[in-house]
This record gives C-alpha cells, sequence and structure tokens, in this order.
C-alpha cells in the first residue's frame, strides 16, 4: 500500500506453512530522536502472494509514556504502559531509548506463501493525536547487533517458524494467554 511506501517497513521471507497469530503481537526497538518528544506507530499486515496487503494489528506510543510497568492485574498482554503522568519519562535528544509497543490482540492465520510485514511511522495523523515536535525531527532506529529491534508474535503453531521457543510456565501461575506465547525473530528483509 502507499503508506508502506512512505514509511519504514520490513517483510518476512514468504512462510513455509501456514501461521496463526493469536495474542498480542508486540515490537521491541532502541531509537532515538533529534527531538525532546515523539512518538511511533507500528503496524503489521499480512502480504499475499500477489503483493496485495491485509491489516493485522498496529500499536502506538507517545515516547514519554515508554516506561514499562508490571501489569496491576487484568491485562494479559506483553506490555504494560500505565499511562499516568508519575510515570512520565523525559525525551533526551540524541539519547538511545528502549520502546517496546504492544499492538492490538489478533487471532488470525497467514497462509503459507505469504510473507509478514511491520511498518514503522513517526506518525499516523488520520487516526491519533501526534505530539508537536517543533522543528522536523530524525528518528534512528537500532537495526543489527545486540540492541537491534524485534518483533515478537503470538503464535500458536511453533513448527512452522523454527526460531520460536516456548515462554517457561506458561501454565504454572503466569496468565493462560500466554501459554501460546513465542518470541519470535523471523527472517526480515528492510526497505524502504
Amino acid at each position: 500500500n502507499s503508506r508502506a511506501q512512505r514509511c519504514l517497513t520490513f517483510t518476512s521471507e514468504p512462510l513455509e506453512g501456514d501461521v496463526e497469530i493469536t495474542g498480542w503481537p508486540a515490537v521491541q526497538l532502541e531509537l532515538s530522536t533529534t527531538s525532546d518528544r515523539g512518538a511511533i506507530e507500528v503496524t503489521l499486515e499480512q502480504v499475499g502472494q500477489d503483493g496485495s496487503a491485509a491489516y493485522l494489528s498496529e500499536g502506538f506510543l507517545n515516547f514519554e509514556h515508554r516506561r514499562v510497568r508490571a501489569d496491576p492485574g487484568g491485562h494479559e498482554g506483553p506490555v504494560w504502559h500505565s499511562w499516568s503522568k508519575a510515570d512520565l519519562a523525559p525525551v533526551n535528544p540524541g539519547e538511545p531509548m528502549d520502546i517496546q509497543v504492544e499492538m492490538y490482540p489478533i487471532s488470525s492465520i497467514v497462509r503459507a506463501g505469504d510473507r509478514i510485514r511491520l511498518t514503522i511511522a513517526a506518525a499516523d495523523a488520520d487516526n491519533l493525536v501526534v505530539p508537536t515536535q517543533g522543528d522536523e525531527a530524525t528518528l534512528t532506529i537500532t537495526i543489527g547487533g545486540e540492541r537491534a529491534g524485534r518483533l515478537i508474535l503470538p503464535t500458536v503453531n511453533e513448527s512452522v517458524i523454527p526460531t520460536a521457543q516456548v515462554v517457561e510456565g506458561g501454565f504454572d501461575g503466569e496468565s493462560g494467554g500466554y501459554a501460546f506465547r513465542r518470541p519470535v525473530d523471523p527472517p526480515m528483509v528492510r526497505s524502504g
């Protein structure tokens, strides 16, 4: 789609088998900005063999709300932000920040031969209030190495994605929602 052509995208190789994504996808990034504020919007899509894209999920985070807290109860997703004024974190230009963005929960099957695409944008002006940034800001995202970003997909059928790993203790005192959560680092190809 045209939005993906204007943003940073990562697209997997064609899947070798069907993959069921059920739960809360999430993205972990290290990034910095030239501004003292900002936000990020991530979108997950299924790209068909014909190149058509289908929306799967999305998430948004104002950088000032990046602190992750322990879930006070009732939230089954992988990341919890309080959104409270007490947890605001200053954004220092040029200083790397750990950003974790939880997407809306989904249950969808991505078919064999299709690809998974992650789109990263600094705004979604059509749908969200974007913090004023003054001068044009530049985001720098760590792509490779030890601090490289990750897409976390909660998959049900781990055998299709060989890099998946079972979260230990999924049924021992943890929320049943995590029983099938598998952090996955699918091979991604950078474009855009």
